[in-house]
């Protein structure tokens, strides 16, 4: 599985969430919206990515930056 945590620019946690995969390459999709189901604000994400394996063991966590841009309908994001 693959633990997802979403932080805003100023650092403030505003989603987390797990996703079942497998070892190698994922495609792992953010809808924009925080916990509580509302869509955030438009400005820059830091989307970090920790894999567990079943045993309960972690790998590196990985990091990517999002620009979110709501009234595009678009979620972009660049490598960090």
């Amino acid at each position: 599985s693959v633990r997802v945590v979403v932080r805003n620019s100023s650092g403030k946690v505003v989603r987390r969430f797990t996703r079942p995969g497998k070892r190698g390459t994922a495609t792992i999709t953010w809808g924009g919206r925080d916990d509580a189901g509302r869509i955030v604000r438009d400005g820059r994400y830091r989307l970090s990515f920790t894999p567990r394996d079943k045993a309960g063991n972690t790998g590196s966590t990985r990091a990517v930056s999002a620009l979110v841009l709501t009234s595009a309908k678009a979620l972009h994001q660049s490598r960090t």
